[in-house]
């Protein structure tokens, strides 16, 4: 694990890049509908993160940021 008391989750996987920048997109942890269908192919990923039960309902912020890496 990551950290004490972290579950590993496995590899990250990331999609395909679609040339996507958003910056602090505002949706509800655990629902998936909250984030607009375009973007709905990041959430596999954002199910993988250690986000607390009690987090959920709750207005989290999403950035994505897609470029060559050097």
């Amino acid at each position: 694990a990551p950290w004490e008391g972290a579950e590993d989750v496995g590899q990250a996987h990331f999609p395909e890049p679609r040339d996507i920048n958003i910056n602090m997109m505002p949706f509800i942890m655990g629902q998936k509908d909250s984030i607009p269908e375009i973007y709905q192919h990041y959430w596999p990923l954002i199910g993988q993160c250690a986000v607390p039960k009690e987090q959920h309902g709750k207005v989290c912020f999403l950035t994505i940021q897609e470029g060559q890496v050097a």
